[in-house]
């Protein structure tokens, strides 16, 4: 049987993985949805706290991600359910909270009482959010938001919360997973910058017919060229099978600092370990003769 070109992730989900991973990514959303509503009293501007929602959704994400690595949950359909549920559990909190810090007047022993009485009764909770929302609690330029309007920003502050949870529990950086093994693999990048692909399509297609020997013809660049294309080999030890990435970059200069443009040119190829190791090795030997 001929394997895929391209690195596919296992879709498997185990049982203790899938409650491992919710788990950590219930605890960071009570946690962080807890200290979100403590800002969220105190601090009564819309940017910063829509700012706040979205690093929420990306620490709460990355715990996911990082939990299912280490319990070897491979399904990313299983990880943004993973997310959803504990943006909505974040978002849940976070409003129980706030409720009870502005009854309590930012009491923090009186709110944490509160609060789960008020965690308790989602139907309670509901027709208070609706009376805050009728009342308002804060001006935007000198005007009272309140009604519609104020609703309308709440809305989109849980939005980019749940949404940025379910996009970084993803974890679409994850390296190949090696179920010979069982191990992730591990990504070095080559010491050699190389040329930059100018038709990343049709290199792309040149590589999959050819292997190493079409990369073998990408020279290398001097170390300090503005555009450049990078190669990251993906291999673990006992795995017959490597992974190859290569990106396009271009630097550029902006208020001092290089920045980087990057945009790929094909992830996670599959090649032979072997082969990928001496190409490596040849790389080293040019890095070292530079």
């Amino acid at each position: 049987m001929n394997k895929p070109l391209y690195y596919t992730a296992p879709g498997g989900v185990s049982v203790p993985g899938l409650v491992a991973t919710l788990l950590a990514g219930l605890v960071a959303a009570v946690v962080l949805g807890l200290g979100y509503a403590l800002a969220d009293y105190h601090i009564s501007l819309v940017y910063i706290m829509a700012l706040l929602c979205g690093l929420m959704g990306l620490c709460i994400g990355k715990t996911i991600a990082h939990a299912s690595r280490n319990r070897r949950l491979h399904s990313v359909p299983a990880l943004m359910l993973i997310g959803l549920i504990c943006g909505l559990v974040a978002e849940y909190v976070q409003w129980a909270f706030f409720v009870s810090l502005a009854f309590n007047d930012g009491n923090l022993p009186a709110s944490f009482s509160t609060f789960v009485k008020a965690a308790l009764n989602p139907g309670g909770l509901f027709e208070t959010i609706m009376a805050l929302m009728q009342e308002g609690l804060w001006t935007l330029k000198g005007k009272e938001v309140k009604g519609n309007m104020l609703g309308a920003i709440w809305a989109a502050e849980g939005l980019v919360l749940i949404g940025a949870t379910i996009f970084y529990s993803r974890d679409a950086d994850r390296p190949p997973y090696s179920e010979t093994v069982n191990a992730w693999m591990k990504g070095a990048v080559a010491p050699v910058k190389l040329a930059f692909v100018q038709d990343p399509k049709a290199f792309s297609t040149q590589v999959e017919g050819q292997g190493m020997a079409a990369l073998a013809t990408l020279p290398p660049q001097d170390a300090e060229c503005a555009e450049f294309s990078r190669l990251t080999l993906f291999s673990c030890e006992g795995e017959t099978d490597a992974y190859l990435s290569l990106d396009n970059v271009t630097t550029k200069i902006k208020k001092k600092k290089v920045e980087e443009d990057v945009d790929n040119v094909f992830k996670f190829l599959r090649v032979n370990a072997a082969d990928a190791s001496r190409y490596a090795a040849e790389l080293a030997a040019r890095a070292s003769a530079a």
